[in-house]
């Protein structure tokens, strides 16, 4: 089990939804899980990319450190945002 202060990250926000959502931050996020309950693509837009999540899938990686994403989609979503401590 890992130590709370090994821990870099947190969860700053979690939020569902079922069409597309821009998100910002007053601080940097450094990591977003979305989990697509669609049936067509999500499409995650970081700014610097963008990251397509197919039907049924998880996206729940590491990003570059940013105040804001895009959230493309028609279709039910999960997502978690994540923080450094």
């Amino acid at each position: 089990m890992t130590n709370i202060n090994e821990k870099r990250e947190v969860i700053i926000d979690s939020f569902s939804g079922d069409s597309g959502v821009f998100k910002q931050y007053p601080k940097d996020i450094v990591s977003i899980a979305i989990v697509n309950d669609g049936t067509s693509d999500l499409v995650i837009d970081l700014g610097y990319c963008k990251v397509a999540v197919k039907p049924d899938e998880v996206f729940d990686d590491n990003i570059a450190p940013q105040k804001s994403f895009g959230i493309q989609t028609n279709g039910p979503f999960r997502s978690i945002v994540r923080g450094e401590c």
